[in-house]
């Protein structure tokens, strides 16, 4: 009788220790099994996560050196040659004479020792204009992360009133599109209605369906046009201020609807990618891509009670939502091929602040001259 107690004591002390297994072990399966689930659920998007089967579109922005090594322009030329002046001439009369160039410009015609044979006021300085794209881009390229990207976010203020906020902050990206972002181009690369739906939906998680709205331009400070920009620029379609945001550049394009019309100047590309116009550009770019911004989250059920207004972005918070363009080396190959003059500055400007040169046109200056002295690129003349 004793042994029986005994043995039926220690089976009752040791039972609960056995459920306790059992307990842990079954949690155990069902958690890997869940997060499993979520797993498979994330690499087909079907829950949220940074696992993806998708592929990546990327654009092929051809090596600069293919430039270099393309082919010969002229096999087994004799530089002692001598260049009929006459013909020389004539070649810069008809460029003189050619529509648009007029009588402000300076040109040389050299034999292949350098020898000038036809010159137009060869000797009379002019300002840099886009010689200076390429000084500025190689600053930018040795400062800068060219990796990297501009980032545009969302994020969302709550007020002790239950009032709901929305602000709307650019890093710099100047070439957002108006609807979805678009991978497989560096203009529009960032889209706002993809930065809308994405905002919504962490919105209505939240219960909010209604919104004032604020945008944040305040990263470049307020000094952002150089001196003496508008004698070239009387129409607005060379340059723009540079921005914290903008919608394709901040181009303005006046597409006719009219069917009797069949051509427009100034119609929108079918190329995001094409800047061979020059439409007017905006005054108020980071203002137009809020207001765009609006428009969007009305599309996405988002009701936008009053703004959009300039404000600030709050500190130590997480951000609703986020788009960033394409990286700074595929930015920087379309404002070189386009010679994009707002875009330039905008490389002078994001070089002037990773080196904490200042916040203002003179240190943009400064700092792509301080990184080429430091190369030793010499800029004298």
């Amino acid at each position: 009788m004793a042994s029986k107690a005994a043995a039926r004591h220690h089976m009752i002390r040791h039972l609960p220790m056995t459920r306790r297994t059992v307990t842990v072990a079954v949690s155990a399966v069902v958690a890997v099994a869940v997060m499993a689930g979520y797993f498979v659920a994330d690499i087909y998007d079907v829950a949220p996560g940074i696992l993806t089967l998708r592929g990546v579109d990327r654009v092929a922005i051809p090596d600069p050196q293919d430039a270099l090594t393309g082919g010969t322009v002229a096999a087994g030329v004799d530089a002692s040659m001598p260049v009929d002046a006459q013909a020389a001439k004539t070649i810069l009369d008809e460029f003189s004479a050619s529509e648009g160039v007029g009588k402000s410009f300076s040109l040389a015609i050299a034999d292949g020792k350098g020898n000038i044979v036809a010159e137009h006021d060869a000797t009379i300085p002019r300002q840099p204009a886009s010689t200076l794209k390429t000084l500025t881009a190689f600053a930018a390229a040795t400062t800068l992360d060219m990796g990297s990207t501009l980032d545009t976010k969302s994020y969302l203020i709550q007020g002790d009133d239950d009032r709901k906020t929305v602000v709307l902050q650019g890093e710099g990206d100047m070439l957002l599109s108006d609807g979805e972002s678009d991978p497989s181009h560096i203009n529009g690369h960032a889209g706002l209605g993809t930065l809308a739906q994405r905002t919504a939906e962490a919105l209505k998680q939240r219960g909010i369906t209604q919104v004032d709205l604020l945008y944040d331009d305040s990263l470049f400070g307020q000094d952002r046009t150089p001196a003496g920009v508008t004698e070239n620029n009387a129409e607005h379609r060379y340059y723009t201020a540079i921005s914290t945001m903008a919608v394709d550049g901040g181009r303005t394009w006046t597409d006719m609807v009219k069917p009797a019309i069949t051509t427009c100047r100034w119609a929108t590309p079918a190329n995001p990618d094409d800047s061979s116009q020059y439409p007017v550009l905006s005054q108020q770019p980071a203002l137009d891509a809020a207001t765009t911004f609006a428009k969007r989250l009305a599309d996405n059920g988002i009701t936008v009670t009053s703004g959009p207004t300039a404000g600030a972005a709050p500190s130590g918070t997480s951000a609703l939502a986020s788009v960033s363009s394409a990286p700074l080396n595929e930015v920087m190959a379309f404002m070189l091929r386009h010679s994009d003059n707002t875009l330039a500055q905008l490389f002078g400007r994001l070089t002037a602040l990773k080196r904490q040169a200042g916040n203002s046109i003179k240190t943009d200056t400064q700092a792509v001259a301080d990184t080429l002295a430091e190369q030793g690129i010499d800029t004298s003349g």
